[in-house]
């Protein structure tokens, strides 16, 4: 993963049907919105992942800068 992605060293697979997390090289986590594995190609599931990582990012750095101020 730490080659497609910049410092995301894994990602968290939820009864091997879905991913739910991604975890950096330092061992933070944080909570995607679920990805479905089953019956995809890999190129369709990481482009999901992909989107919803970036989605993620957005949405917290959002949150995060309503709360500073």
């Amino acid at each position: 993963m730490r080659t497609c992605f910049d410092n995301i060293m894994r990602l968290e697979i939820k009864d091997g049907l879905e991913i739910v997390k991604m975890i950096s090289s330092e061992g933070e986590q944080v909570p995607i919105k679920p990805v479905k594995l089953k019956n995809y190609p890999v190129e369709t599931w990481l482009m999901n992942v992909k989107i919803n990582m970036v989605e993620t990012i957005k949405r917290l750095m959002k949150a995060g800068l309503n709360e500073y101020t």
